[in-house]
């Protein structure tokens, strides 16, 4: 019944999809490296990938927004900046300590604890590094995602105009066929 259900609904949404590539014509396929660049600005992945569409090169990532994951690289960074400062602080505290009290001697706890607080400085060093790197990366990737969409919407203005009925009623068919009622 479910499945019966659902191909009569796919069968619909193809006969409405056809009816509109139809009344539409040739701007369907000529917008469509737009609504694939579109596709890849709002996607990203850990790696990066480089596609050729349309005889052009260009990054694509995979699951979650572009803008999402430059934020999340920006998050990271702050994060280890932050890690690093406080590590740093604690060192200084550290000696400054050691220098106020002249009973004080410079022992093996105290030794013990400022290897310790020098090698989470050295840690938070690399950290803040690498996720300064990704930043960097994801930021870039974005920026470039979105100047090659922008590229192509001033490029293909027309037909993307004359082609955004039929994503929708692609999108909102699609919707209607991935969730049942």
């Amino acid at each position: 019944d479910c499945r019966q259900r659902f191909r009569a609904v796919l069968v619909e949404a193809t006969v409405k999809l056809d009816e509109q590539v139809k009344k539409i014509g040739r701007a369907v396929d000529d917008s469509k490296p737009y609504w694939e660049a579109r596709k890849v600005a709002r996607q990203v992945n850990t790696q990066t990938h480089t596609h050729t569409f349309a005889g052009e090169s260009w990054s694509h990532w995979g699951r979650q927004t572009a803008q999402v994951e430059a934020q999340k690289a920006t998050q990271e960074f702050q994060r280890a900046v932050e890690f690093l400062r406080a590590a740093k602080e604690t060192i200084a505290l550290a000696e400054e300590r050691l220098l106020e009290e002249d009973s004080r001697q410079f022992d093996s706890a105290w030794q013990e604890m400022l290897n310790h607080a020098t090698q989470r400085v050295m840690g938070a060093e690399q950290e803040r590094t690498r996720s300064e790197a990704e930043h960097k990366k994801t930021a870039a990737s974005y920026n470039s995602c979105i100047t090659h969409m922008k590229q192509l919407e001033k490029k293909l203005k027309r037909s993307i105009n004359k082609s955004r009925s039929v994503r929708f009623v692609s999108s909102s068919l699609n919707v209607s066929l991935s969730f049942p009622p």
